[in-house]
């Protein structure tokens, strides 16, 4: 998304423009009926079944509280649509961009709204900002603790603010899938 004018950070210009390119590029979309509307500084809401249960590939008594579970249901709460990805974290960025190349493209270099996964280690999140080479993102199943419960599930994620270089030496490299104008 692009951002002009206003603080790129300001949350309230991310909800009202993510709602604008809902309204301009789905026929039938309802501004009610998506939770968070690409507000990508807002915490999970668990509570939301379509994104953490019943929609989500990854609700399985061995899935649930992974990272690929987590990131699959918040980007489901950013956007309102099923990313697409159901393989391994390592996997998921590149399966997005292959569900939705009109709306997402790989690249090396971070965008808020971005998914990424590790190049070198299996690991999926979400980016929520980037500024000064700070990336903040959002992940699930922090220190591998993730046991397939609902109650795990749901403590074992945190968003952390470190710098891209970081980031990428942790992961062994970093592939992003970042959205395209207007998604």
């Amino acid at each position: 998304m692009v951002w002009t004018a206003v603080p790129f950070n300001d949350p309230h210009v991310q909800q009202v423009g993510a709602a604008q390119n809902y309204l301009n590029n789905y026929s039938g979309f309802s501004y009610w009926s998506s939770p968070v509307m690409g507000d990508y500084t807002s915490t999970p809401n668990f509570g939301n079944a379509a994104a953490y249960r019943e929609g989500n590939p990854y609700y399985t008594p061995v899935l649930t509280g992974q990272c690929t579970w987590f990131a699959w249901g918040r980007f489901f709460e950013l956007y309102g649509f099923d990313p697409g990805f159901r393989g391994n974290g390592n996997q998921c960025a590149a399966q997005l961009v292959s569900t939705h190349p009109d709306k997402f493209e790989l690249s090396y270099t971070p965008a808020a709204g971005s998914v990424f996964s590790g190049i070198g280690v299996n690991h999926v999140g979400i980016v929520t900002s980037v500024r000064d080479g700070m990336v903040t993102i959002d992940e699930g199943n922090v220190g591998n603790r993730a046991d397939g419960t609902w109650e795990t599930a749901i403590r074992v994620w945190t968003s952390r603010t470190l710098p891209s270089t970081q980031l990428s030496a942790e992961l062994g490299g970093v592939m992003y899938a970042v959205p395209k104008t207007g998604v």
